[in-house]
């Protein structure tokens, strides 16, 4: 068991770090790069110049939604923690964010066990304040207001695709499919409108030309 957690341990680290030096060589050459791919990419220059646009403008407002969702909900856990006594309030607002990046259940593995132990263990109107700040605040606050705003805000990817894109990217790809699933859905997205656009522009040629 040791052996497992360390070498998973020492992966997520080497991930993480390749990760970090990557994002920071592409943030610190994106000029020198991108001009460099309208010369290398079989397009034309200013289809690659869009599926990059997107691609900054997707990878930003998705990390920054993700980052941003997951401290706004250890705030507001925290502050639910304090209200109902529950001890170690830090810790679980800190459990909580980590929380908040798993799919589907996210921040309920915190906050739902944390509202029944007080139930437990008598303090019955508590447990229900707890259970009901959490489903209206953390995860009703948070994810159909903080979250869609952040993560969509620039993007011009519509906000069911990128719900469908972040939880597709999780389940394909892992916690890096956080960032990795809006952009490829974005890279799809902008792959089909300039299809679309090229196709419009043929048609339209062909009957001036008739």
């Amino acid at each position: 068991m040791a052996a497992f957690v360390a070498s998973a341990s020492f992966s997520a680290l080497l991930g993480f770090f390749f990760v970090s030096m990557t994002t920071y060589f592409v943030l610190r050459h994106w000029t020198a790069l991108a001009r460099r791919a309208e010369d290398v990419l079989p397009l034309h220059p200013r289809h690659t110049r869009a599926l990059l646009d997107e691609f900054r403008v997707v990878g930003r407002t998705t990390l920054l939604g993700t980052v941003l969702t997951g401290i706004a909900q250890r705030f507001l856990a925290t502050i639910g923690y304090l209200i109902t006594g529950i001890p170690e309030a830090a810790f679980f607002g800190a459990a909580t964010a980590m929380a908040s990046l798993i799919p589907a259940v996210g921040t309920l593995l915190v906050w739902v066990p944390a509202g029944v132990y007080l139930i437990l263990t008598h303090h019955i109107a508590m447990g229900i304040v707890e259970l009901a700040w959490g489903a209206l605040v953390v995860v009703g606050l948070s994810d159909y207001v903080i979250r869609p705003r952040l993560v969509g805000r620039g993007s011009s990817m519509p906000a069911l695709f990128t719900f469908g894109a972040l939880f597709g990217g999780v389940e394909t790809f892992g916690l890096i499919g956080l960032l990795l699933g809006p952009l490829v859905m974005a890279l799809a997205i902008s792959t089909l409108r300039i299809y679309v656009a090229e196709t419009k522009g043929r048609r339209t040629e062909g009957e001036a030309r008739r």
